[in-house]
């Protein structure tokens, strides 16, 4: 299988739904190995990591969590 494919099938392979909360949560990673034949969607890991964009902390908080002080330098808040 050429890497394009196997990248497709495993993003594709991946179903979704919401917690109680309203957040994303993902089926876990056992179930989308069955579904990929015993394999690892390692491919499709590695794509989702590499585009993976963090949501900026906003005035000193992250999902109602104080930020902690590497996360505020790295979001260029400062306490």
């Amino acid at each position: 299988m050429a890497f394009q494919d196997e990248i497709l099938e495993d993003l594709c392979s991946v179903q979704y739904g919401f917690d109680s909360r309203g957040r994303y949560q993902v089926e876990p990673k056992e179930k989308i190995k069955e579904k990929l034949g015993g394999r690892s969607p390692d491919l499709g890991d590695a794509l989702l990591m590499a585009c993976y964009v963090a949501k900026p902390a906003v005035a000193g908080w992250v999902e109602s969590r104080p930020v902690r002080q590497a996360d505020a330098l790295l979001s260029g808040y400062s306490q």
